[in-house]
């Protein structure tokens, strides 16, 4: 969000599994958005989770953004990162994309948390120094 939002002000950052639109977690976790952006199915409430969802600013990103999710996730579902991923992609953005096909939210595998951590270093390594 902050990569889409300021790009004045963020060089690069890094996505680890994260709600790229409000309105798929809501169906999928609706107790979680219900006290935080309201009832969806509510009349105005909409606008709150398009204002509040990445995916809505992302024609902005000019930074390096590298996004890692699992495949398997039960909480952030994989089609958030994989819509995100195509709005970059039909805006021309340049971004990389890890995915981890055995993972959940919570990785549970060491190689793949040794993996996505050594990746993160290496990007913000590359782009920060």
């Amino acid at each position: 969000m902050a990569l889409f939002r300021h790009p004045e002000i963020f060089k690069a950052g890094v996505s680890l599994r994260a709600v790229s639109d409000w309105k798929n977690y809501y169906y999928s976790n609706k107790w979680f958005t219900l006290g935080r952006l309201g009832d969806l199915d509510s009349t105005g409430i909409e606008q709150y989770y398009d204002i509040s969802s990445p995916i809505t600013y992302a024609e902005n990103l000019q930074g390096h953004l590298l996004m890692t999710h699992g495949m398997l996730d039960d909480n952030v579902f994989f089609q958030d990162m994989v819509q995100l991923t195509q709005k970059l992609i039909d805006n021309k953005k340049d971004f990389e994309v890890m995915i981890y096909p055995k993972e959940n939210h919570g990785f549970h595998i060491q190689t793949s948390w040794l993996d996505q951590y050594k990746r993160i270093t290496g990007w913000f390594e590359k782009y920060l120094k």
